[in-house]
């Protein structure tokens, strides 16, 4: 049983109930949470997240909302946000002139802020991020289970909570492509980069031309999600929704993206069932007419009984 004096006593930041979700996501959308925890530093999130899993109480971990869907009804449990919690990112030790940076980053910061942090500091892999929304820890969740960025090669070790302790997994095997970290439904922390020396001018440069391609691929400001499903190996999951000739269909006041047909983007007045309904669209004619059954990317919060999710 879960009271309010308990989460008081373990959890040092701020507790606020039946908090409405749509201001802590990118589509806007959601309704209210039993609770909403703002854990005031690692360790006092680390103590939240052991209550609830001592309690058997759903909760889940929140960052930026930029890869999640919450139900108009809401979460029935607690939602514990990362972003004063997990907000630190420095480099480890003194580096060499010329020597590779260890770059420490929580998983609550901005992945713009990554990519800044580390161009201003002439340290070379971040900048082909510039342009991608959501957090660290979504990012390295997402992209350790789908390798493929030339980063995720540069990503040596991972702090996560695994069963209630506090665990630093390392990269295992030496081929490239070959080296791995696996997660088991873990909390991420924080990562670890190491990251080579590069030319502050060229990064910059390379910065501008990956937030170029990135905002010419993708809707930007307008309310929505990152990608709805995850692209297949050379079938990124927009052709496939396209040829299925779905693309700009709308459900009251949400559609699928003019841009790009692997979003979906809301006006003012839409509901998360209205996204919902889309969802169920997409992915039931792409298997109808290519015979391709799509994996979500993004995490569908309060459609079913809670359980334990990292979000971007």
């Amino acid at each position: 049983m879960v009271l309010l004096h308990d989460i008081r006593r373990y959890v040092r930041g701020s507790l606020r109930i039946s908090e409405p979700l749509a201001a802590y996501t990118s589509f806007g959308l959601g309704g209210p949470a039993d609770y909403f925890v703002e854990p005031a530093s690692k360790e006092d999130l680390v103590h939240a997240v052991r209550y609830f899993q001592r309690q058997g109480f759903p909760y889940l971990l929140i960052a930026r909302g930029s890869n999640m869907l919450v139900s108009d009804e809401g979460y029935r449990g607690a939602v514990i946000s990362l972003d004063k919690a997990l907000s630190n990112i420095h480099i480890e030790g003194t580096p060499s002139p010329g020597a590779e940076g260890r770059v420490c980053v929580e998983a609550g910061v901005q992945v713009s802020s990554f990519v800044e942090f580390c161009v201003e500091r002439a340290l070379q892999g971040p900048e082909i991020l510039a342009g991608t929304s959501g957090t660290i820890g979504g990012w390295a969740a997402l992209n350790l289970r789908t390798p493929g960025c030339a980063l995720t090669e540069r990503l040596v070790e991972v702090e996560i909570l695994r069963n209630g302790e506090i665990v630093m997994l390392h990269k295992t095997g030496q081929a490239a492509g070959e080296r791995q970290i696996d997660l088991n439904g873990d909390l991420i922390l924080a990562t670890i980069f190491a990251l080579p020396p590069g030319d502050k001018q060229e990064l910059l440069r390379g910065r501008r031309k990956w937030l170029i391609r990135h905002n010419a691929a993708e809707p930007v400001n307008l309310a929505g999600s990152g990608k709805i499903f995850r692209d297949l190996p050379g079938q990124p999951a927009a052709a496939l929704i396209e040829r299925a000739a779905i693309r700009r269909r709308t459900n009251g006041c949400a559609r699928i993206s003019e841009r790009n047909a692997n979003f979906i983007v809301t006006d003012r007045g839409a509901k998360a069932a209205d996204v919902h309904a889309l969802i169920d669209l997409m992915k039931r004619e792409v298997r109808k007419q290519c015979n391709v059954v799509l994996e979500l990317q993004v995490k569908l919060v309060g459609f079913d009984p809670g359980t334990h999710l990292q979000t971007i």
